[in-house]
């Protein structure tokens, strides 16, 4: 049974951060860091999530195992092993704070 949903948790994480999602997604790409990172507890908390699992333990065993992705040394934040630069929204980041005020 973990297994089942352990590979379930897979396929929906895979989905979030396969490119045809991330083309669309600005949500999640507004919540990467300027390092790419999105915290775990916000993919966890998605509601197609929510509906596969309520474990964290499941959801972070899962993307440990997923060669496309890495969890930071906390195991609270993941994000692609390579080419997350490539999503990161433009004005983002440390560089631009404080653009678009008024």
């Amino acid at each position: 049974q973990r297994q089942n949903v352990k590979a379930q948790v897979q396929a929906q994480i895979e989905y979030y951060f396969g490119q045809d999602n991330l083309i669309r997604d600005t949500f999640l790409r507004s919540k990467m860091n300027e390092n790419g990172w999105v915290p775990v507890a916000l993919i966890a908390g998605f509601r197609r999530m929510l509906n596969l699992t309520t474990d964290m333990s499941i959801v972070l065993e899962a993307i440990t195992s997923m060669p496309k992705l890495e969890l930071d040394a906390q195991g609270a934040h993941v994000r692609l092993k390579e080419n997350w630069q490539a999503w990161l929204l433009s004005g983002g980041g440390a560089r631009s704070a404080g653009a678009g005020r008024g």
